[in-house]
């Protein structure tokens, strides 16, 4: 039968089907190189929508199982992590403290010296060496002996603010005050305190915006301080009935006499410098998100990934009242909004009813919460008899700071008591 058919139709044939497949060839090449460009375009979405930055979790103790305040996080920093316990510490009446950033960091700043206290707390948190250029060791925050949790969340401010912050610019950055407010604070509500009288009276030094979540056994605060060197800052109160997702940190509604209300605290300039840049008009609600956050992201949905905080805060609604740890380690690894970029983990359970604060527990998934385990970060019991008050009664806060690069041991303090646990030594251990 091939012998009988035509010598030019079978080269005809070869011909056509040649160029049908170079045709497809070429078809298949655009579309993978089209695919490349739309998954390029994706990413790129998403690391301007935040996909590398922090976030935070919050559950009040009335819609959890235990009937303890949950507290968890992730940061997204690509460096090296370290666990250390922090031994409480006395200090010379003429210590400082050196914070703020350098001419590295992405916005240019400078070191100041503040004054440091006579006694800060005992505390545990997870160090990392790199972001933004600002100084090592950085940290997000972690628990202290006062059980006071603190959470670090990206929470970007409006581009205005962020060209008029001046450089070189001065003040405690991100890290150095999640760091003095586990040193100082004694409740949530004083951390944020201790946190706004810091930036009042010393400045701030960002990357463009941020926030905390702060929690002890009772409640919760949302903490943002905008970028633009104006000192502007604003907190939220989260109570025992609440869910709050921060990513990024937001607060939306505050009420003009938010001086006077037990839900709400800020700087004296939060408003009168919004009406000064046209951004607010005096008798108009005030949104802390449509002033000052960034103009590009929608309060609860503009800074997800694959899955919007108003989505999240919905199914821990949903888990109440039987909200466990072992949810928020399952939220901590989810791959909707976690993946092989996220840094470490972080669970901890907010309990009133531990005999003494060295067993109080902070869960942590070294070096990627999305495929580490959990393991149970404690303090180290101290040599001093055990018969002392659980909880040492806070110092007011105008006579307590904190030096998150200078420390010396306490007096009777063994000098190891500062411990560090490289993340990669690390093994498994479930939480009951």
């Amino acid at each position: 039968m091939l012998a009988a058919f035509p010598y030019r139709s079978v080269v005809g044939f070869c011909l056509l089907f040649a160029c049908a497949a170079v045709a497809l060839g070429l078809s298949a090449s655009s579309a993978a190189s089209q695919d490349t460009e739309d998954s390029e375009e994706a990413a790129e979405q998403q690391r301007s929508s935040g996909s590398s930055k922090s976030y935070g979790l919050y559950v009040g103790r009335e819609l959890t199982r235990s009937g303890d305040t949950l507290l968890a996080g992730s940061g997204e920093e690509v460096s090296s992590h370290w666990l250390e316990i922090v031994p409480r510490e006395e200090h010379d009446p003429d210590e400082t403290i050196e914070v703020g950033g350098t001419e590295d960091a992405s916005i240019p700043g400078e070191l100041i010296e503040i004054p440091q206290v006579e006694e800060t707390n005992k505390y545990i948190t997870m160090n990392y060496s790199d972001y933004e250029g600002f100084p090592a060791p950085l940290t997000n925050g972690g628990l202290n002996d006062q059980g006071v949790a603190i959470r670090d969340i990206w929470s970007p401010s409006r581009e205005e603010l962020v060209e008029m912050t001046p450089t070189p610019q001065s003040g405690p950055q991100y890290s150095d005050l999640a760091r003095i407010a586990l040193e100082r604070a004694g409740s949530a509500r004083e951390a944020v305190e201790i946190i706004g009288e810091l930036i009042d009276e010393h400045g701030y030094s960002t990357y463009g915006g941020n926030s905390h979540m702060i929690a002890d056994e009772d409640e919760g605060w949302v903490m943002i301080q905008t970028a633009g060197g104006e000192g502007i800052w604003a907190a939220e109160r989260l109570g025992p009935d609440e869910v709050r997702v921060s990513y990024p940190g937001y607060i939306g509604e505050m009420p003009e006499d938010y001086g006077d209300s037990e839900d709400f605290m800020g700087s004296e300039n939060l408003f009168s410098f919004a009406e000064e840049q046209g951004w607010h008009e005096d008798g108009d609600t005030f949104s802390f998100h449509e002033v000052y956050g960034d103009r590009s992201l929608e309060l609860r949905t503009g800074g997800a990934k694959f899955v919007s905080q108003a989505d999240l805060e919905g199914e821990l609604e949903e888990l109440a009242p039987e909200v466990s740890v072992k949810n928020m380690m399952d939220m901590i690894g989810d791959e909707r909004f976690v993946d092989d970029e996220s840094g470490y983990g972080q669970v901890v359970r907010l309990r009133d009813d531990l005999p003494h604060p060295d067993l109080a527990t902070l869960w942590v998934s070294p070096t990627g919460s999305i495929t580490a385990p959990f393991i149970p970060g404690r303090f180290r019991r101290s040599t001093e008899s055990t018969a002392t008050s659980p909880k040492t009664p806070p110092r007011p806060s105008s006579t307590r700071t904190t030096s998150p690069r200078r420390r010396r041991s306490s007096p009777g303090e063994p000098s190891n008591a500062s411990c560090t646990t490289p993340a990669n030594t690390t093994r498994n251990s479930s939480p009951k």
